[in-house]
């Protein structure tokens, strides 16, 4: 995984977080890991974090100092991702990380979507 984000380069901090949710399976359906796996983490970080009972995380950063007066700022993702791969591929989005790789200028999965 390390050599991965280290040939991606800047921003190795956005890489390293992108590798480590593809550790985590999280397909349609089957995201709860994941979002366990990210409240846990944010929560470590000193986030406030809320979880709701159909699996909604919030996470909140307050402003740092000096930046109080600041827009806020709201970013909106989704935890699934499209489990598809390739008829040859033995892969078990169920139980399975995603393998990632590079080929020129463009990172892949291999045998999966990304």
């Amino acid at each position: 995984m390390s050599t991965i984000v280290e040939q991606l380069g800047a921003p190795a901090a956005v890489w390293e977080y992108f590798a480590e949710i593809c550790t985590v399976p999280h397909g349609s359906g089957n995201t709860e890991a994941l979002c366990d796996h990210l409240h846990k983490k944010f929560l470590a970080l000193g986030f406030e974090c809320i979880k709701d009972d159909v699996g909604n995380l919030v996470i909140i950063k307050e402003a740092d100092e000096g930046f109080e007066k600041a827009p806020c700022v709201c970013l909106q993702g989704h935890l699934d991702m499209v489990c598809t791969k390739s008829a040859d591929s033995t892969h078990n989005f169920e139980t399975d990380p995603i393998k990632l790789r590079i080929d020129g200028d463009w990172l892949l999965a291999t045998g999966t979507t990304l």
